[in-house]
């Protein structure tokens, strides 16, 4: 298994609670992080993504709203945050999260951590483009 260095047996049993819901705690789960507080996710995805995102049901609350410059707004209620943020931030510059405020504060801190693994290597040591290019959102 892996990141399991070994195994031992304590002894204790565990004995999971009768009012406990395997279902219940995975409902809003966007893939397999499940628990979390469900939280409302609004995100905008342009027309150049529009159909890859109106094509596939990945999550049971997602509704998707068709704008009429052929972009979409894709709303979903899942657990927490984080692992819908995976998955937002691999569609690039063609997603943009309208709300909630902490998922998009979130996907900005993993950008400007991304810039700045760029912009401190010496080939791209100009230490004004990074303040320029977030300021700029």
């Amino acid at each position: 298994m892996a990141r399991f260095l070994g195994v031992i047996d304590t002894g204790i049993k565990f004995k999971v609670p009768d009012d406990f819901s395997l279902e219940k705690h995975f409902e809003y789960s966007w893939e397999v992080w499940g628990g979390d507080e469900p939280t409302l996710v609004k995100v905008w995805f342009s027309p150049e993504i529009a159909e890859i995102i109106k094509e596939s049901k990945r999550h049971s609350t997602q509704i998707v709203h068709d704008q009429n410059d052929g972009s979409v707004i894709y709303e979903v209620t899942v657990s927490g945050i984080q692992e819908i943020a995976l998955w937002i931030m691999s569609f690039g510059k063609e997603a943009k999260v309208i709300e909630p405020s902490n998922l998009r504060e979130y996907i900005i801190k993993q950008a400007e951590g991304i810039l700045n693994n760029y912009y401190s290597q010496p080939a791209f040591s100009n230490a004004g483009k990074l303040q320029e290019l977030v300021a700029e959102k």
